[in-house]
């Protein structure tokens, strides 16, 4: 290949890329390795490009659609790991990818654990203050939590 060819087929690569095209398919079509892909695409400043370009869309739009429905009629993150066997930061970014979500640390609403955790700082609270003479492991074991929890609750107060 000349110069002239080369540099028009690196401006195809590009606009491939541009078109949503994956590096992985770009490679199968010119016969590339990936990395040399990813070699032209960086010379050509591909990144001034990734806003204009079209997103891949999720290979799983349905169950995508399903988790966050899912989610929002109830059903836990935990739960909905197990049932997609996802993990649970893929979960959050699905559902971070829905206009509908808010997390719940942003919209302020206690989780039920939340609110019991909350619930059992305040009887360790109360039962050190009435108790103080009790040493510690004695209120982590009562509570089946370990002594250093039992001092971070302590701190936190």
């Amino acid at each position: 290949m000349n110069h002239e060819n080369i540099n028009a087929r690196n401006e195809q690569i590009l606009n491939d890329y541009i078109a949503g095209m994956s590096v992985e398919a770009i490679s199968e079509k010119y016969q590339l390795s990936s990395y040399h892909c990813y070699s032209i695409l960086r010379q050509l400043d591909y990144r001034k490009y990734e806003r204009t370009a079209v997103k891949s869309r999720s290979p799983f739009p349905d169950r995508n659609r399903q988790i966050i429905d899912e989610y929002r009629n109830g059903v836990s993150a935990t739960e909905l790991t197990k049932k997609y066997n996802l993990t649970r930061a893929r979960v959050y970014k699905i559902l971070s990818n829905s206009d509908e979500y808010v997390s719940h640390r942003v919209s302020g609403v206690l989780t039920l654990r939340r609110a019991k955790i909350i619930e059992r700082n305040k009887k360790i609270i109360a039962d050190v203050k009435t108790h103080p003479d009790i040493p510690i492991t004695e209120i982590a074991s009562k509570y089946n939590i370990s002594p250093s929890i039992v001092y971070t609750v302590l701190r936190t107060q």
